[in-house]
């Protein structure tokens, strides 16, 4: 089909974010995506970065691309880069760096991520301690970002703050 012939053709000429996409068309064909996922990654496209860290065995080099592709405002690599210092799996456990890349995310449109900040902050058994402003604020960004579930606890808990 001549758009994708034309998205290749422009990630040929270094054209970032067709390689992305050209890379995202082929994903079921992973040693070829990978590719062009590599390319967009050099050309400085974040989610790029996201997918070959997907493929990636070594930990230490796995969280270097993760680290590139969140300084690069991927969304999906902030969250997963997140979730390794909260576990502590291949890096020091750091709840305060996890906690700034699971907000960065958020901010970047991760409904999933805006909603359990939410529900870290309105925890009573999380280290947060029920800081019900900002459960409400992260509820409100899950919601405008299109999280039905968002936007119900976002009422509640807004009605219940009144």
């Amino acid at each position: 089909d001549k758009s994708r012939d034309y998205i290749k053709y422009s990630c040929e000429n270094n054209y970032g974010l067709a390689c992305d996409e050209t890379g995202k068309y082929r994903r079921y064909l992973w040693a070829d995506s990978y590719d062009y996922f590599k390319k967009g990654c050099n050309l400085k496209v974040g989610d790029s970065c996201y997918y070959v860290s997907l493929q990636i065995e070594d930990q230490k080099r796995k969280r270097n691309i993760l680290t590139k592709a969140c300084d690069l405002n991927s969304s999906k690599a902030c969250r997963s880069l997140a979730r390794l210092y909260e576990d502590g799996k291949y890096v020091r456990y750091d709840e305060e760096k996890s906690l700034l890349l699971f907000e960065k995310s958020c901010k970047l449109g991760d409904t999933q991520v805006c909603y359990e900040l939410g529900e870290k902050y309105y925890s009573e058994d999380n280290i947060l301690k029920r800081q019900k402003e900002k459960a409400l604020e992260y509820f409100g960004l899950s919601c405008d970002f299109g999280s039905e579930k968002g936007c119900l606890k976002y009422k509640k808990l807004s009605t219940e703050f009144l």
